[in-house]
């Protein structure tokens, strides 16, 4: 299994807010294909599939907010 991670996104930069989900848990992913949307002090980005495999499970919905380094999903090879 393998988790996709809220990125230190600037100094002093402790959370960030999930935006969009791209894909629902269950569903598969491909490497390097946006998966999540993040806002973090008012600059969204969105963050890749780290594996070709099934997004397992979403730990944060939308408009959660997550601090630096917490888990987003999980993912597993397909």
């Amino acid at each position: 299994m393998v988790n996709i991670l809220m990125p230190e996104m600037g100094s002093g930069v402790e959370e960030g807010t999930i935006v969009k989900w791209f894909k629902s848990a269950g569903e598969k992913v491909v490497k390097g294909e946006p998966i999540v949307e993040i806002m973090v002090e008012k600059v969204s980005t969105e963050l890749e599939s780290p594996i070709d495999g099934i997004l397992e499970e979403i730990f944060y919905p939308e408009n959660a907010t997550a601090a630096v380094g917490a888990g987003l999903a999980s993912f597993r090879e397909d």
